[in-house]
């Protein structure tokens, strides 16, 4: 795994190191680098929902860029956010997944094995698998032994319900000071 991190908050210093990301991830050998985590600054312009509206607009063009250059088979996105919402990501698709996201809440409950056996709140919680103290977007290589299931499957579900809610906002809150 290779790390980078943006120094900048403009969104063309972001997109640009997020294209050279995907650049070394198809140049470089799967057995010298399997996936790249991008971080980048928080926004802090603006109110909480303008940051959290921005952040989804740089995750956005990140996909879309993926896709307008058809990497989507080689190269996915998983954006990381310290105050990531599912539920809040795009409103107009709520039926379905999003590239990069986590499921919508209601879609989890209908299409996911035994999901139906946990509370809503409890599916929010997988909210928390992407929590992280910077905004970033980890490009990973897609491989054939890949499951579309991996990052919302009910063992991570219910490892995130056996730590509970607050042990999971203190340990980010935490992690949040750390880069302060």
């Amino acid at each position: 795994i290779a790390y980078r991190l943006i120094g900048s908050t403009d969104p063309c210093d972001i997109l640009s190191g997020y294209w050279t990301s995907i650049c070394e991830l198809q140049s470089a050998p799967e057995d010298q680098i399997s996936s790249i985590v991008l971080s980048y600054p928080p926004s802090m312009v603006g109110s909480e929902e303008d940051q959290h509206n921005r952040y989804y607009a740089i995750a956005e063009l990140m996909n879309r860029m993926l896709f307008l250059f058809e990497s989507e088979d080689d190269i996915e996105n998983v954006h990381l956010q310290p105050f990531y919402d599912r539920d809040a990501t795009n409103s107009d698709d709520e039926v379905q997944p999003i590239h990069g996201h986590l499921p919508p809440t209601g879609w989890m409950q209908s299409n996911v094995q035994d999901a139906d056996t946990v509370t809503i709140e409890e599916l929010r919680l997988q909210n928390y698998q992407r929590r992280s103290p910077l905004p970033s977007v980890i490009l990973e290589r897609v491989t054939k032994s890949d499951k579309d299931d991996k990052y919302w499957n009910m063992r991570a579900i219910g490892n995130l319900v056996s730590e509970g809610e607050e042990k999971l906002k203190e340990a980010l809150k935490k992690e949040i000071q750390l880069v302060q």
